[in-house]
């Protein structure tokens, strides 16, 4: 392999500090701080060179490695068993709830000991289907259970073996069946069907996302992949490659979609290595050492572990005929992920590892060395080698008592009642409350938490998070923050009410999570403002000390927090800071936690949030005005028509556009009557991406979304227009209603209700979000089945609209599924904005002045119309389209003013002959008015250097029918230098005249350029690494609005 052709890390575990990843693994490179490589690592029964006697069994054989790689045990201390069975047989031991999981794997690696009866269950790389669909013999399948049911003395062992096999495999299918019917399956993954590793990790993930169901706290999986024997030639190497640089990167971000990244470690290794040297066909031949690598949210990456050999030939004591021997077992690795996942006592440990003590313990990997959240560590002290973990305690899990007392307490409540005596007590209180009510405002309500799964919610202080609302739903489930060289850095969620809910913040109550105590926030102050364009103002501060002596709480979205005002769950372990004196009434909260208790940690973790506080009522709603027409026809028409419209508009006010759909992407979306949704966005998307809405136990409940636009936008609603999906016609929704309101404030009103009878004869629409629907406010897009209902009569005037689908076609149906979502009306005009007041100096100069400024400004405003307004950028806010991407994450976040980024997946999508992708977006400014251009500025995201674009191209038209016309192109600046990075979520605060200097970025200025646009459209040519992704924190266009 070239140079060229590898990419560099670095590390200081080794002799050489720089290595190199084939380019087409990419992946490992991008996501090098989450991956540990280990060097030099194989079968071994004890240290040896070359000079030593080796006894390793057949050395170089498939299946006699392959063998010894699934036992780790050398010398059979313990038969027909294999390394992870061993471990679930510990972790079942110490109370966990295991599964063992094979996928055309070496499944002797998955069986324990037989005493312990653990069974090794078979996962399909296929979807289930219905045995004996076409039977010839009525009840086959329970006439072959019978059978082959409860043996018999005297039976065959074979007999025996095979029945054994039968009744598992009926026991798997079945449960497959029963996980599908319950809708438990990834309904978005983008399965390879050409790649067999595409269709064993999509079988994976999609087996994960059942572990509740299954009742399993542990799971081992055992998949295995070839295709790298190439004894020929290493010209397949670079496919191969792609195949896992690929389908390991959709499995990595299937697991964060379900919010398990950190809790999941995947480790690729072999039977044994290739040979240094190459053969006489220019491959390479069975070796013995290799290397391998473990990836995982939670692994303490960015170095290589083990010895990795120097020099690399004859002069080193483990190279033997062109082979290196091993200088780390597999025990080492095992060791520490035993001890990540509850292996701790050394007697489970050696269970686990027969063969350990052949090795120096202390050279084995901990936990502590491979993951972040690691208890185990070892150190040698006086020569000898010693070992301790922290200790980790759960509280036990309480079940709270379902019916009171029969015989009531003798004995006065400790929590008087809320409201209080009107006679003056006798006796004063000796412990008078940390939060008195005594100052607040009348009415409202003392509730557990001001804040909840509805709020709004952003982080910041965090390069990623994994389940932001789980701070907020309820349950132990936990918040995750990586901090990875961010210590100094404050973290924390900021919490925004889905509509203005005034409140007053008394306290923050912090649950503690389930891994070690040294993830513990430790530091807490809470900020409030009372809208988005205010101030932050500080309400408190203070340390978290946490009850119950820090012990653990069970991680589990079943089990929820019964907390009130006055005082948390005392079942579980928590802590919180008061702000008795605090009367200022806010609806936005910022939480921001100063440091965790080990300092060093790179994350931070907790099971819940609570604002303790007072919620205060909505002020009423005034009715709104609707003005009547300023010149109303005096005269009926001559000619009626014939043919009325469904969707008359004689009622509706003058000006204003009919459009397809008064609600698009840029809304701000929600849901409801839906356990978890897919793609919510997809739902109105212009094209026929499907949304998928997942109603286990919800079928008597309504569910649908609701829309906001990103501003204030007064609208009138005609009808509800429905595309089908591509599922099942079961899944269609039937029955719709449409709500709408003129502000978050007030209350939903219906507009209208109907059925949806659909086009096409209920022909499938194929999902794909590269099919775009082009419709019109008459009629929906006719290539395509589609439903929709009329409300001729609405002349009323919303801004935000709620659709609820009160059915689907198959009212058993556990999913609702549909492609897309049309509300076609009429899109007012906004009101007229006022021009700023520009203030005349008072005393104009009338020489002129004696120094001339001797830098004038790049952007001169001579050629740019006197009432034009100056602004640091001319595209916010406004809607955005991406082109060039199989999947766009955040286009919105391209011009919003804060650092949160925009990601661009290249996948599957046509490259440039010279191998670059295409990407951009077009920008469409909500204010309308033409501007002109002047300083183009980039700024970074957080990780990812070689997902920069590098060469781009700038264009702007008058109107959507112009031709695009080139502003700028070539280079950016920061093409041979790379710039520094931003956090994910600051806000950015910057000028005309600069960009916001506490950020990186880097820009490019058009100080001659005075051609006015309407739409700009940014390209992306090229980024810094031929890169899959295109990533950037947000575009800025500084420039003139002209008035």
């Amino acid at each position: 392999v070239p140079l060229d052709g590898l990419t560099s890390i670095f590390t200081s575990d080794q002799v050489c500090k720089e290595f190199g990843v084939h380019n087409d693994f990419s992946l490992l490179a991008d996501l090098y701080n989450q991956t540990i490589f280990f060097a030099n690592i194989g079968t071994l029964f004890q240290p040896m060179t070359r000079h030593d006697k080796w006894r390793t069994g057949d050395l170089f054989a498939h299946n006699s490695m392959q063998h010894q790689l699934a036992k780790v045990d050398p010398y059979d201390e313990a038969p027909d068993t294999g390394v992870f069975g061993r471990l679930l047989d510990m972790l079942q031991k110490r109370g966990h709830h295991t599964s063992a999981n094979n996928l055309n794997g070496e499944k002797t690696m998955l069986q324990g000991f037989p005493e312990n009866q653990n069974t090794v269950h078979e996962v399909s790389l296929k979807n289930p289907s219905e045995l004996n669909q076409y039977p010839t013999v009525t009840d086959l399948i329970d006439v072959a259970k019978q059978l082959n049911g409860v043996g018999e003395l005297g039976n065959s062992f074979f007999g025996e073996a095979w029945s054994e096999s039968l009744s598992a495999a009926f026991f798997e299918h079945e449960l497959s069946i029963t996980m599908a019917a319950a809708g438990i399956e990834v309904t978005d993954y983008p399965l390879n069907e050409y790649s067999k590793l595409s269709e064993g990790l999509n079988a994976i993930a999609n087996h994960m996302l059942s572990r509740d169901f299954r009742k399993v706290n542990r799971d081992i999986y055992v998949l295995r992949h070839g295709g790298f024997d190439m004894h020929g030639s290493s010209e397949d190497l670079a496919p191969a490659f792609q195949d896992m640089n690929a389908e390991l990167g959709k499995f990595i971000n299937e697991l964060q979609r379900q919010g398990i990244w950190e809790d999941v470690a995947i480790v690729f290794g072999s039977e044994f290595g290739r040979s240094v040297t190459t053969n006489s066909g220019g491959g390479t031949d069975h070796g013995w050492g290799g290397h391998a690598f473990l990836i995982g949210g939670g692994v303490k990456g960015g170095k290589v572990l083990g010895d990795y050999p120097h020099p690399l030939n004859s002069a080193h004591s483990q190279y033997t005929r062109g082979r290196m021997i091993p200088t780390t077992p597999h025990e080492y690795v095992w060791n520490g992920v035993a001890q990540w996942l509850g292996v701790r006592d050394e007697s489970d440990l050696d269970l686990v590892l027969p063969n350990s003590k052949s090795f120096n313990k202390c050279d084995h990997f901990t936990d502590k060395d491979l993951f972040v959240d690691g208890a185990c560590d070892c150190t040698v002290i006086n020569g000898e080698c010693s070992c301790q973990c922290d200790t980790v305690t759960y509280l036990p899990t309480v079940s709270p008592t379902v019916s009171p007392s029969e015989s009531p307490s003798t004995e006065p409540t400790s929590h008087p009642s809320a409201l209080p005596s009107v006679i003056s007590s006798v006796s004063p209180t000796l412990n008078p409350s940390d939060s008195p009510t005594a100052g607040l405002p009348d009415g409202g309500t003392l509730v557990s938490s001001i804040i909840d799964s509805d709020s709004s919610i952003s982080y910041f202080g965090c390069n990623s998070v994994s389940r932001s609302s789980a701070s907020v739903d309820g349950t132990l489930e936990k918040f995750h923050c990586d901090r990875t060289d961010l210590n100094d850095v404050p973290a924390g969620q900021i919490f925004s009410a889905p509509y203005v809910q005034a409140t007053i913040a008394k306290k923050v109550r912090i649950y503690a999570g389930d891994a070690g105590t040294g993830l513990d926030p430790i530091g807490v102050m809470l900020e409030g403002r009372i809208n988005p364009e205010a101030q932050w103002e500080e309400i408190g501060s203070g340390d978290l000390e946490y009850s119950n002596n820090n012990a653990r709480n069970e991680r589990s979205s079943a089990l929820y927090v019964e907390s009130t005002y006055e005082i948390g769950d005392v079942n579980y372990t928590y802590a919180e800071v008061n702000f008795p004196s605090n009367n200022k009434v806010y609806s936005d909260y910022k939480v921001s936690f100063s440091a965790t208790r080990n300092y060093g940690s790179s994350r931070l973790q907790f099971a819940e949030l609570e604002i303790p506080g007072l919620l205060l009522p909505p002020p009423p709603t005034p009715p709104p005005t609707l003005s009547p027409s300023e010149s109303p026809s005096k005269l009926p028409s001559d000619s009626p028509t014939l043919n009325p419209s469904d969707s008359p508009t004689a009622g509706l006010p003058d000006g204003g556009t009919l459009v397809s759909s008064i609600i698009d992407s840029d809304s701000s979306i929600s849901y409801f009557g839906c356990n978890s949704v897919s793609r919510s966005s997809a739902s109105v998307d212009g094209t026929l991406e499907k949304f998928h809405c997942d109603r286990t136990d919800l079928n008597d409940v309504p569910a649908g979304q609701i829309f906001s636009a990103p501003y204030v936008q007064a609208t009138i609603a005609k009808k509800v227009r429905i595309y089908a999906g591509d599922a099942g016609t079961g899944l269609d929704p039937i029955g719709v209603m449409l709500e709408g309101r003129i502000n978050p404030e007030a209350q939903w009103e219906e507009i209208g209700s109907g059925d949806l009878e659909y086009s096409n004869n209920n022909a499938r629409n194929e999902r794909s979000s590269a099919l775009y629907v082009e419709s019109t406010y008459e009629i929906g897009d006719v290539n395509y089945t589609y439903a929709e209902v009329n409300f001729p009569s609405n002349n009323k005037v919303y801004s935000d609209y709620k659709v609820s689908f009160s059915a689907t076609r198959n009212y058993g149906s556990s999913r609702l599924q549909f492609a897309e979502l049309e509300i076609p009306g009429l899109l007012l005009p906004p009101p007229p904005t006022p021009p700023p007041t520009l203030s005349p100096s008072e005393s104009p100069t009338k020489s002129p002045t004696a120094h001339p400024t001797p830098a004038p400004t790049p952007y001169p405003t001579a050629a740019v119309a006197d009432s034009a307004q100056a602004v640091n950028t001319v595209l916010y806010p406004g809607s955005v389209q991406s082109f060039g991407c199989s999947r766009t994450v955040r286009a919105g976040d391209a011009i919003s003013p804060t650092t949160e980024k925009f990601f661009c997946d290249h996948l599957d999508m046509p490259t440039t002959p010279d191998g670059y992708w295409v990407d951009g977006l077009i920008i469409s400014p909500a204010h309308g008015k033409l501007s002109v251009a002047k300083d183009l500025r980039l700024y970074t995201h957080n990780n990812c250097v070689n997902c920069d674009c590098v060469e781009y191209l700038l264009e702007g038209r008058v109107d959507a029918t112009s031709a695009w016309e080139e502003i700028g192109s070539g280079d950016f600046p920061w093409k041979e230098a790379s710039i520094c990075r931003n956090v994910r979520g600051l806000p950015i605060n910057s000028t005309f005249e600069s960009g916001d200097t506490d950020r990186c970025y880097d820009s490019v200025g058009y100080p001659s350029h005075s051609t006015p646009y309407l739409d700009y459209k940014y390209t992306c040519l090229r980024t810094r690494g031929k890169h899959r992704y295109h990533q950037l924190g947000r575009i800025e266009l500084a420039g003139f609005i002209l008035e």
